[in-house]
């Protein structure tokens, strides 16, 4: 049990909490992070059914107790995301890990830990909604949109309305060196004006 404790005091060092359920008894144990993350009160004590209660209904819950379930059946160990609802109503995105501790070659506990990782997942989260909401103007805009690789300037993507302006397929357009969809004489210079731009990191319209 030394290297688990080792583990899981430098855990504590960077507010990760700790969790562990006795598997003989069934109770269920939190260390003060994880208490802090689930925001209980001092009174609370944690028990198998509350805990999983803590889970968003549906996916997330049905989730974690099948990785329970198979880490209790099988020793599967699990390193999964959750998003979890506090004793306050707050929404938190949790990764859990934990692993079953054997006695006698029996599992005698699932020792785990508990992080909270909202900032990141919300972080995430907007990142993916940029991402869909530029890929919709780039889908849809009337104007032609060439996504070039900075470092070749080679077109990696371009929507349909590029197609319909230059007379060629996307096929065509992938791959291709921008400075190729102007005329031989002004290529050579195209290639210096984007490649000053690009070193300065400054944009042109």
């Amino acid at each position: 049990m030394k290297k688990y404790e080792l583990y899981f005091k430098a855990a504590q060092s960077v507010k990760i909490g700790i969790w562990k359920v006795n598997l003989e008894t069934n109770q269920v144990s939190w260390d003060d992070v994880t208490r802090d993350i689930h925001e209980v009160a001092d009174d609370f004590i944690p028990n198998i059914e509350n805990a999983i209660n803590f889970y968003t209904e549906g996916e997330d819950r049905n989730k974690i107790k099948s990785v329970v379930e198979r880490a209790i059946a099988e020793g599967v160990p699990f390193n999964e995301k959750f998003q979890i609802i506090t004793a306050e109503k707050n929404i938190k995105y949790i990764e859990s890990i934990g692993q079953i501790v054997y006695k006698n070659e029996k599992p005698s506990q699932l020792l785990g830990t508990f992080q909270d990782i909202t900032k990141e997942q919300n972080l995430m989260n907007e990142l993916q909604l940029s991402v869909e909401k530029f890929f919709s103007i780039f889908s849809s805009a009337n104007d032609a949109i060439f996504i070039i690789d900075s470092s070749n300037g080679v077109i990696t993507d371009c929507n349909t309305r590029s197609m319909e302006l230059t007379g060629y397929n996307n096929s065509e357009l992938i791959g291709l060196h921008n400075s190729e969809l102007f005329p031989v004489k002004q290529r050579k210079g195209i290639k210096i004006f984007l490649a000053k731009h690009l070193t300065k990191d400054d944009y042109i319209v």
